[in-house]
């Protein structure tokens, strides 16, 4: 569709990546390639999923995901926003 911006996130056995508009970036290759730079955790459970990815030590980006529906799951947020994505 003209105008329609993708915003998301795919996940594979292993590898998360961010997707916005037609760019993809994958972690996987970074966190290979980091000498230890980059830790990643895992929290999962039948309702959540959690990835904490940790780079130079000091930057900490937490993505929490919720179950919502059989083919939906939402971004947990601070704020309480919690967006749903379909899955495709």
């Amino acid at each position: 569709m003209l105008g329609e911006t993708r915003i998301g996130f795919r996940f594979t056995y292993d590898d998360f990546c961010d997707i916005v508009g037609s760019q993809t970036s994958c972690w996987k290759n970074g966190i290979e390639t980091s000498n230890g730079l980059v830790a990643v955790s895992e929290t999962i459970d039948s309702d959540n999923y959690i990835i904490s990815i940790q780079t130079g030590g000091t930057i900490t980006n937490t993505y929490h995901f919720g179950s919502y529906s059989d083919i939906e799951i939402e971004i947990v947020q601070s704020s309480g926003i919690n967006p749903k994505y379909v899955k495709q």
